[in-house]
């Protein structure tokens, strides 16, 4: 999906009928579908113990980080300007459209 939320979702009926609904998501959606792509981390941090990337980095190679989401973040990362990215950033996504930013506490601003 376009937010990222991936789960599948089924559900079960047991011999008195009873139903059962069952998600099944690996850890890493599940916390993509809590917290959003901010559970995903720091892009741009390393892991030392992680192999170097020897393939081309493909829109597809990572579903929880789509290509909206890597070229917004390279474009964040050439800015020179943090207010003018940030200022940019919301009138282009303001248009008709609703914005809403979390917090850390989960409390929205």
């Amino acid at each position: 999906k376009f937010n990222l939320y991936q789960s599948l979702h089924t559900a079960v009926v047991g011999p008195e009928g009873a139903v059962a609904e069952v998600l099944i998501r690996t850890h890493r959606m599940h916390k993509v579908a809590e917290a959003g792509v901010v559970a995903l981390g720091n892009p741009y941090a390393q892991d030392p113990a992680a192999p170097p990337q020897t393939e081309p980095s493909d829109e597809r190679a990572d579903p929880t980080r789509p290509g909206w989401l890597s070229r917004l973040l390279d474009w964040q990362e050439s800015a020179t300007d943090p207010d003018t990215f940030w200022t940019t950033l919301r009138d282009d996504l303001a248009q008709d459209r609703e914005i809403t930013v979390f917090r850390t506490d989960g409390g929205t601003l």
